[in-house]
């Protein structure tokens, strides 16, 4: 949440800061997500990069 002048907004509640939290927490685990699956893409590409012998 933004004040007028595009800083923090000290206005927010114990409820708003609640779902801020909950909605930060949720977006971590979705970019945890995003980097193991980023990390297995590069072992099937490294894999598949190996030329056969």
């Amino acid at each position: 949440m933004r004040d007028s002048d595009g800083g923090p907004s000290r206005t927010a509640n114990g409820q708003l800061v609640s779902d801020l939290t909950v909605e930060r927490e949720r977006i971590d685990r979705m970019i945890a997500d995003l980097l193991r699956s980023r990390e297995v893409l590069d072992e099937v590409i490294e894999a598949a990069s190996v030329p056969a012998e």
